[in-house]
């Protein structure tokens, strides 16, 4: 707008608001000094003398967006930037006392109001806002605040900021209506000139809100009933009959869900770094589910926010609570957890208050607000709401990142339920008492713990002292060793052991609680931390020195949680084993690598290193026993499994397909290191033995990598089982494969082994063809009799407390040994639960929220760094905003019911603009993301307001409100624009007439499939893989992601609604993203529409499209004998959705006589076009003439692209 200069905008300013003549100046000073300062200030500020008009100004709809505008990023709500101590966003701020003493208003009083001359001073180096700023006040802007203050500076909160009420619908002159929404809109039309439209034709009023509610045109069987509806009863009786029908149809929810996926930030990747795939698709499910079951807003917003917080939350609850989740996130290297904890807090608080509350509240993340009333405290007091969802800051590239639930249907609920129910009557059969049985078990288990024990003795040190003044004390009758005096930080203890013959294979230390204790430790609570336990030997003769002697495992009777047995192996002393948990003595048992034994006999040099961390923790009284027997502790030496997993797209290939490197597997040695640099690896301790164990579900492989330390060649039989088959190799040499599909059981493949001295790496490949996947196995000896694990044999020693669980596994092995029948119970019920675990496991999972028990700390981030941080905050609300209850914690459901309270002013208002948004193409408020200050003014408030009170009256109910606003006249007027309306209300903010727009990519997808008869409507499941452009995900992938490389998915794929194609974020849908869909990596309220050559490519060329066009014009050629005229005619009515006109007729006729002389005489062109797709043609069909065929599809294709299809109107 072009600035006047700024002396002549000063007079113009005072002439209008005095009322004197244009040019003449009236000033307070003498009216004959021709001196137009004469008894003004000396800056001379045009004065005003008379009272304004009888129209009032109204300060939030005239005034304060003038302030906003070109005032508050300087004197607004931001201390950070505002200048010279001045406020204009509060009254108390504008007419506070200014430095210089004046004030910037005085209501009532333009002369003495400091603003009044800034903003058109007589010197322009004086001016408001500055010249360099890049704003500037026009004539009227100035006259507009010049007469605010004259008639007495009254001031109004925003206008969003105020409750709404419910106005009285007006009585429009000439117009009589029943309808507020009517009423509403007429007032303003007639104060414009203008009357509402008249009504659309019944063809494109039900093609109107057939499109609006359920994304679909409606089918030439409701088009006829529609028009018979009409004959019979009226107009409205049939349309209102044709809307209740739309919305109780459950392609509604489809439909309405797409927008709130949109504002939700939904997609099924996780958007950052690799993009990996995220399996979140139920909570879209739920989404489509609550809208068609009418679920209330109230409800749904309480859900989705804090659902997991109700009390006893249903699954579906908890399933709603993934809103939460749908950010984007990352496992980037070298993330730092605090920075994208605190950047998924932000993205929730931001999402939040942009869905329910329409404000632009992350403009205050780094400084307060400049033009809204949203201090930095504010916005992290919203942040802190969502700052203690417990979960990782990594999503790891996996798809269900903790918190996650798995999703299950009623027929799913009802065959675990089954499935669990056979598992415990299993389970019920094996408690059962059986004294008989259980007497010969524990005879079976004395006998071999008197086997056992022949090979072990208790035997005192030769030697025992340590560190730092402390001294051990030994029984020579017990053994046992005793710690006096002293009690050092960190002591040391050194002991030898001389063992006059055989080989030491098991080493047990039993730590010993002195009489009158409950543990064995010296530190002030008892406890004790080993560290690290290294052992040396030498002969006994000293004819050779001390070699360290390496221990493969280590077990105990029990470890203080976070501080296992395990640790005392690691020479770091990072951690170590302790006691805590369980009172009383405690035995561990140590199996070397290879059993240690001199011809002269052996000495054997123990050194316990006790914790540095934590002090004074070492042993008060202990003993060590030793077996000399060549098989002490059973198996040999066992790692744990590691696993990685492949996904693949095919189960075609997957036993040949070399997913692991074979010159890894050749290698025999280094599976796990070097040889397969960039696998992911990962640890599986759960795998143990004699268990069925459920792996990740669907199409792929899983590679299992177990190393084995024998300390003597011996033959083994290796039992597996696997769903589906599988492939083993033994120190790189391929011994096994099985290619079956299967179901998981135990000893389904039996392999005979022979292990060599030292390290013997086992790799199995299990192939899973689809579905659930599953792994057993267990390790027998070449006679089929089952190996005691180190645990069995520490059970068997029975050294210590703590065995309880360890007891109770030698029981079962003792019952399978005794009883083949209750072996074979065992082995069943082992089958059942594993069954249970396989299906839970091949049940799909979804992002949910979950609290941290414990609250993480919101603080202030100065300028939004995580690492700046600034006071402490708690949850709160925006103090501008009705406070939170105060009878009740301050959690995430608090806040999900403050939102949708009836005091709030916005949640209500913020939706129903969005419902009106739907219908109409543009909200009464056309920003619905910003319903501040810098926001567009509502263009009929008062209905803004009706509407919303009304949504909370008639209890929050969606499908009510969209079924008041498509019954509206407004929303059934003729969508014809004349100059007059043109030029009146060019973007339709009246409502003038009806609305008229192109409609969004799924819908136009949809469309075409729905026409075609194409279309699968099953409903819900993973996201699908319809045609898309070869390359579009690799160009923004890492090789690494499971997402670099698109594969277009079966012909089921691609005939689903589009509301079900998978969403990468990174490269979302093109033939949707044409058309304005976003990318969903943030919040989007409202879509762009624009037009572009693009989208008729994607129209024209797309497969889909084309497909389409080639089944509908089937349809209509393959229906019987018709004549070109007949064809026309009908293929016009069934893609346009009305009759043709004659010259639209003739032109189609002529189109398609044209082309098809043309593919009669080009038939590799006619099949080339035929053979756009992958869904075959009916036999009927394909035996057409092909040119015939081709010219009406690209006649279909030129009415798929008509101006009125590509639009609903």
């Amino acid at each position: 707008m072009t600035r006047l200069p700024f002396a002549l905008v000063a007079l113009a300013s005072v002439s209008v608001v005095t009322g004197a003549a244009p040019g003449v100046v009236a000033t307070s000073g003498d009216p004959t000094s021709g001196d137009p300062t004469s008894g003004a200030r000396a800056a001379g500020r045009p004065t005003a003398g008379a009272t304004p008009g009888s129209d009032g100004i109204d300060f939030a709809r005239e005034v304060r967006p003038i302030l906003s505008d070109n005032c508050f990023h300087c004197h607004g709500p931001d201390p950070e930037t505002r200048r010279a101590g001045l406020r204009l966003d509060t009254p108390e701020g504008a007419l506070a006392a200014l430095k210089s003493g004046g004030h910037a208003v005085v209501p009532g009083n333009t002369e003495d109001s400091e603003l009044i001359y800034r903003i058109a001073p007589l010197s322009e180096d004086e001016i408001m806002p500055p010249a360099d700023s890049g704003k500037s006040l026009d004539a009227a802007e100035i006259r507009t605040l010049t007469r605010w203050i004259e008639q007495g500076a009254v001031w109004e909160d925003h206008w969003s900021f105020r409750p709404p009420t419910l106005p009285a619908p007006p009585a429009v002159d000439g117009y009589l209506t029943a309808d507020p929404i009517d009423a509403f809109v007429a007032e303003k039309l007639q104060a414009a000139g203008l009357d509402l439209q008249p009504e659309a034709d019944p063809y494109t009023l039900l093609r109107r809100v057939t499109l609006d509610l359920t994304g679909l045109p409606p089918s030439a069987d409701e088009r006829a009933a529609f028009l018979t509806d009409c004959d019979l009863t009226d107009i409205d009786t049939a349309y209102a009959a044709a809307v209740d029908r739309l919305l109780a149809s459950p392609r509604y929810g489809v439909h309405m869900a797409r927008t709130w996926l949109d504002a939700a930030r939904y997609a099924d990747t996780h958007g950052l770094h690799l993009d990996n795939r995220r399996s979140m698709w139920p909570y879209r499910d739920w989404v489509v589910s609550a809208l068609n079951e009418n679920k209330p807003f109230d409800e749904f917003t309480v859900e989705q926010l804090a659902g997991d917080l109700l009390p006893d939350a249903t699954l579906d609850q908890q399933i709603a609570s993934g809103f939460n989740r749908c950010n984007p996130t990352s496992a980037e290297g070298g993330m730092i957890a605090e920075e994208y904890l605190s950047i998924y807090a932000k993205d929730r608080a931001d999402t939040t208050a942009t869905v329910w509350l329409g404000l632009t509240l992350g403009c205050a993340q780094c400084h307060d607000h400049k033009f809204d009333p949203l201090s930095q405290r504010d916005y992290y007091g919203m942040y802190a709401f969502f700052n203690s969802i417990d979960e990782e800051a990594s999503d790891r590239n996996i798809e269900n990142p903790r918190p996650f639930v798995r999703a299950l249907d009623a027929a799913a609920s009802s065959e675990l339920e089954t499935l669990r129910s056979r598992s415990a009557e299993l389970e019920a059969q094996l408690s059962a008492a059986n004294p008989e049985l259980e007497a010969r078990a524990a005879a079976w288990i004395q006998e071999q713990r008197d086997e056992l024990l022949q090979h072990w003795s208790v035997l005192s040190p030769a030697r025992a002292e340590a560190t730092g003044g402390a001294e051990l004390v030994i029984d020579s009758v017990s053994g046992e060793i005793v710690a006096q005096g002293p009690n050092p930080d960190v002591p040391q203890y050194e002991l030898e052991f001389e063992i006059p013959s055989g080989a030491v294979d098991g080493i047990r230390l039993d730590a010993l609680a002195p009489p009158g204790e409950t543990l064995p430790g010296r530190g002030d609570n008892k406890n004790f931390v080993l560290s690290y336990l290294e052992v040396e030997s030498q002969p006994l003769d000293g004819s050779e020195p001390f070699r360290p002697v390496t221990i493969r495992e280590a077990v105990a009777t029990h470890s203080q949680t976070g501080w296992p047995v395990a640790s005392l192996l690691d020479p770091s002393l990072k951690n170590g084993w302790a006691g805590l948990g369980l009172d009383g003595d405690r035995s561990a048992l140590l199996l070397p690598a290879v059993a240690v034994g001199y011809p002269s006999g052996t000495r054997l040099r123990l050194r316990m290193h006790f914790s540095d961390v934590h002090v004074r923790h070492s042993l008060a009284r202990f003993r060590l026993a030793f077996s000399t027997r060549g098989d002490a502790g059973g198996a040999p030496g066992l790692g744990i499994w590691w696993r990685a997993h492949f996904e693949a797209e095919s189960a075609e290939g997957l036993y040949v397909r070399p997913f692991l490197p074979r010159e890894a597997i050749a290698s025999g040695l280094d599976v796990l290191g070097e040889a397969a640099p960039g696998v992911a690896w990962m640890p599986e301790p759960r795998l143990t033995a004699d268990s069925l164990h459920a792996l990740e579900p669907g199409i792929g492989v899983h590679y299992l990598v177990l190393r084995m330390f024998a300390r003597e060649e011996r033959a083994y039989q290796l039992r597996l089982g696997s769903d589906d088959g599988l492939m083993v190799w033994l120190r790189g040499e391929l011994i096994h494969q099985n290619r079956t599909p299967r179901a998981v059981a135990l000893d389904q493949d039996l392999v005979p082994i022979t292990l060599v001295p030292g390290q013997n790496e086992l790799v199995v490949k299990v192939v899973n063809t689809g579905g659930a996947s599953g792994f057993s196995w267990r390790l027998w000896d070449a006679a089929g009799e089952n190996e005691l694990t180190a645990d069995q044999t520490l059970a068997l020693l029975g050294s210590g407390d703590g065995t309880e669980g360890l007891d109770a596994e030698l029981d079962v092995l003792a019952r399978r040994a005794v009883d083949p029948v209750w072996a074979q119970l065992f082995e069943d019920r082992e089958a059942a639960r594993a069954a249970v675990e396989a299906f839970q496991e091949a049940l799909p999972t979804t992002l949910v929220s979950r609290e941290r028990s414990e609250r993480r700390m919101a603080r202030i981030q100065m300028r939004g760094a995580y690492d700046r941080l600034g006071d402490e905050v708690g949850p709160a609300t925006p103090a501008i905003l009705p406070p939170l209850p105060q009878d009740g914690p301050a959690d995430r459901l608090a806040l999900a019911r403050w939102v949708v309270a009836r005091d709030n002013p916005l949640a209500a208002r913020v939706w129903v603009n969005r419902a009106w948004q739907h219908f109409f193409g543009r909200g009464i408020v056309s920003t619905p993301e910003d319903f501040g200050s810098q926001g567009a003014w509502p263009t009929h408030p008062k209905l803004l307001d009706w509407l919303a009170v009304t949504f909370m009256d008639e209890g929050w109910d969606m499908k009510a409100m969209h079924r008041r606003i498509a019954l509206s006249r407004a929303y059934r007027q003729s969508s014809v624009l004349t100059p007059e309306r043109a030029e009146i209300d060019p973007d339709g903010g009246l409502v003038s007439r009806g609305p008229r727009h192109r409609l969004d990519g799924e819908v136009l997808r949809d469309q075409a499939l729905y026409l075609a008869g194409m279309l699968d409507e099953s409903m819900g499941g993973p996201g699908v893989r319809p045609y898309q452009p070869d390359g579009v995900w690799f160009a923004v992938g890492y090789t690494r992601s499971n997402t670099v490389r698109y594969e277009v998915g079966p012909e089921a794929d691609q005939r689903r609604r589009s509301l079900y194609t998978f969403w990468k974020r990174t490269a979302p849908p093109p033939n949707l993203t044409t058309f304005d869909a976003p990318m969903r990596d943030t919040c989007t309220v409202q879509r762009e529409r624009t037009n572009t050559p693009l989208q008729a490519l994607v129209t024209l060329n797309d497969p889909t499209y084309v497909e389409a066009a080639k089944f509908i014009a089937a349809g209509i050629v393959g229906s019987g004998a018709r004549s070109p005229e007949q064809r026309a005619q009908a293929l016009f009515e069934h893609v346009v959705g009305h009759p043709a006109s004659d010259e639209e007729c003739a032109a189609l006729t002529g189109l398609a006589t044209e082309l098809q002389a043309e593919f009669s005489a080009d038939p590799e062109a006619a099949a080339g076009l035929l053979g756009v797709g992958m869904l075959p043609l009916p036999d009927a069909v394909s035996a057409l003439d092909p040119a015939e065929l081709a010219a009406w599809t690209l006649v279909a294709s030129t009415l798929l692209n008509l101006d009125e299809v590509l639009t609903n109107d």
